[in-house]
């Protein structure tokens, strides 16, 4: 769904987005924002750098890019680094700056692969935080392994086991229908 990989030939999938079929994927990519599970970031360039190129790439006018670029990273909370060098980004900073290259452009769609992998609990929180804010404003596909991500985060969570779909429903569909819970035994001698 994001054009990383082409749609298989030989499998008959009808997707849209937005209105737009995938097989149009540059009409596609106007409306959707990444962040992949790995940062993808040029360490020689600052923060600034990074999104004046995605912004002029989704098409964000020159005169346009100054503003929005400040309005972003005010929201990662990196306004203060934005001539730092990415090198000097603890891994944190980076996946702010991951997901701000992902808002730039205000897509209405953001697709986050394992947005929080290997970080610390608060800057896992800092990141779930900022998940949060955006999705008032779109519609965000979080992929996770981690079932309390998804409860946090997720209106709506589906499974899938192999590549299938197994079940999609709410966090509270999902546990009443396919979860045992938890059972506390309390022995009294």
């Amino acid at each position: 769904m994001t054009g990383i990989l082409s749609p298989d030939p030989t499998r008959d999938l009808d997707i849209t987005i937005n209105n737009q079929n995938i097989n149009n994927i540059n009409e596609v990519r106007r409306h959707i924002g990444v962040c992949p599970q790995f940062d993808i970031l040029w360490k020689e360039m600052t923060a600034y750098e990074h999104l004046r190129l995605f912004a002029r790439l989704k098409g964000i006018s020159s005169h346009e890019v100054d503003h929005r670029i400040d309005e972003i990273l005010e929201f990662v909370s990196l306004l203060k680094e934005k001539h730092s060098k990415v090198g000097s980004f603890s891994g944190g900073m980076k996946r702010r700056l991951s997901l701000a290259i992902a808002a730039v452009g205000n897509p209405k769609i953001i697709f986050l692969d394992e947005p929080t992998t290997g970080l610390d609990p608060k800057v896992r929180q800092q990141v779930w935080t900022l998940i949060e804010k955006l999705k008032k404003h779109k519609s965000i596909v979080l992929t996770t392994h981690s079932m309390q991500e998804a409860d946090i985060l997720s209106d709506r969570i589906a499974i899938l086991v192999r590549g299938k779909l197994k079940c999609v429903g709410s966090s509270i569909y999902l546990k009443d229908n396919y979860g045992s819970g938890y059972r506390v035994a309390i022995n009294i001698q």
